[in-house]
């Protein structure tokens, strides 16, 4: 057994290099524009950082120092170009995928590993905005290094809950984990946060979350501390605030188009789970019985609610004198781009953790399985709540692109 799953992973490695290689490739020291949109500005920023200028002392920047440093340094080392930035963009990429791959080793049976991570690196690597690897096309690198720390948190953590205790290779991982995650961006603090509650409270543990949030947070509040003196208090914290940007509007209340958008991924997700059941619907019936009929039930519903929604979105390129063509092509970002792709994956998540949450609060016991689920749905939840109802550019609801 243990042979086979070597074969399985050494297979599912070289495939999941080849591809990851070929991204590389194609994407390579590739950008829209160097005047306009996310990409220019911070590798210029990067660039400030490179012939020695502090952020948010010599120019504002909105967000924690990790990335600057990581690129501004690198860049002051090894020359200021085009090439030494996409060779940093790649190794933290690669880092990503490496870090998903032990990840999902660790959660999903062996004959799944390779499909999930080829899923992994073909959403990300084809995202042209926001969450981007192996690309300059990206929101901020601090997305990708936030990525590569909360995983390693994650990966840890996980390791604790199995063994019930981490070792030295394990404390290590949880403080390298938590400095990069913690000075990358803010989500990442949260999602450490729930991370390490969860993991404390699956054990009964409060010991070991004093312990754990010590090494998770302790030595990013030490560079905090000195960054602020360097620069000023009020210019870190309005920066790592985006400048008002983070409080300009509250993004997680569900408004009404909000909860309408739920109801919708909820829906989708519903007729997927219907539709991928259909080949096997005998056993799925004899199975879950009573509960399958009522699935396939909703499944209607719900196909109505997220059809009525892509309406709603769309009205002006339906009710429009367009020719079929131009008006697939309006319709279609708000079906099959990432953000509106994962929604149908985002929502049943929350509702896995709500249940999984209730569950453990009436028994205080979960099996391995639904124990790492919840605490692997708590990072990510605990990120995706500042748009899970709508963000600070679109009262729709969006999927954050690190999650």
């Amino acid at each position: 057994m243990e042979q086979a799953r070597r074969k399985i992973a050494v297979r599912g490695i070289t495939i999941l290099a080849l591809f990851c290689a070929a991204f590389i490739v194609l994407r390579w020291e590739k950008m829209n524009s160097l005047l306009y949109l996310d990409p220019p500005r911070w590798l210029h920023e990067f660039s400030r950082v490179a012939r020695g200028e502090l952020p948010y002392r010599d120019f504002s920047f909105q967000y924690p120092p990790f990335a600057a440093f990581l690129y501004g340094w690198s860049l002051r080392w090894f020359g200021t170009t085009f090439f030494t930035a996409q060779i940093i963009t790649d190794i933290v990429s690669i880092l990503v995928v490496a870090l998903c791959w032990a990840l999902i080793v660790r959660l999903l049976p062996a004959g799944l590993w390779l499909a999930t991570s080829l899923s992994v690196v073909a959403v990300c690597g084809t995202s042209l905005m926001f969450f981007n690897l192996f690309s300059f096309v990206t929101y901020i690198p601090a997305l990708q290094t936030g990525a590569v720390g909360i995983l390693m948190v994650l990966i840890a953590l996980l390791r604790y809950l199995r063994a019930r205790h981490l070792g030295l290779a394990g404390w290590t991982m949880l403080a390298c984990g938590g400095l990069v995650g913690c000075l990358s961006k803010p989500e990442f603090i949260m999602a450490s946060i729930a991370a390490v509650a969860v993991a404390a409270a699956l054990r009964r543990d409060p010991l070991f979350a004093l312990r754990a949030g010590a090494v998770v947070f302790l030595p990013s509040l030490v560079i905090y501390a000195l960054l602020g003196n360097m620069v000023g208090w009020s210019e870190l914290r309005a920066a790592i605030g985006g400048y008002g940007l983070a409080t300009a509007s509250c993004p997680w209340w569900p408004t009404g188009v909000g909860i309408f958008g739920a109801a919708a991924a909820l829906g989708e997700a519903a007729l997927i789970a219907v539709v991928l059941s259909l080949p096997q619907r005998a056993r799925f019936a004899k199975i879950y019985g009573r509960r399958y009929t009522q699935l396939a039930a909703a499944s209607i519903a719900g196909a109505i609610v997220f059809i009525a929604y892509i309406m709603y979105r769309n009205w002006d390129a339906v009710a429009a004198p367009l020719g079929w063509m131009e008006r697939v092509r309006s319709i279609a970002p708000s079906i099959l781009f990432t953000s509106a792709v994962l929604e149908p994956v985002l929502w049943p998540a929350i509702l896995v953790f709500a249940v999984l949450a209730w569950r453990w609060l009436r028994i205080r016991q979960l099996d391995e399985r639904d124990e790492a689920l919840l605490l692997v749905c708590a990072a990510t939840l605990a990120m995706a709540s500042r748009s899970i109802f709508g963000s600070t550019q679109s009262p729709f609801p969006e999927v954050a692109g690190v999650c």
